[in-house]
């Protein structure tokens, strides 16, 4: 599990993870077992930065929602739809931050 997990990371240097994911998500990353997973992560960390935003807590909104970019960053589509979806997931959630 933790090399095809692995594997969602390697385009990347140790660096540029280091620099470019929360050290929890670097974690968790590298426990996920599939891409799919880490998809899946990333609308869970979305809903509770919505129900953070509607509790008014900024500071946790955007910090829900810049770890589900950080997730949707290495989720891997499987088709077209895929791509299409977490593309659109991905604007809905920086608009989401621009808001707060």
């Amino acid at each position: 599990m933790a090399s095809s997990s692995q594997s969602l990371l390697l385009d990347l240097s140790e660096e540029q993870i280091k620099n470019e994911f929360d050290q929890d998500v670097r974690r968790n990353i590298m426990k996920t077992g599939s891409p799919r997973e880490t998809l899946v992560k990333s609308e869970e960390l979305k809903e509770e930065g919505n129900k953070f935003y509607t509790s008014k807590a900024f500071c946790c909104t955007t910090n829900r929602y810049d770890k589900s970019l950080q997730y949707l960053s290495v989720a891997i589509p499987k088709n077209e739809d895929d791509v299409k979806l977490m593309e659109e997931f991905g604007n809905f959630i920086n608009l989401s931050i621009t808001a707060c």
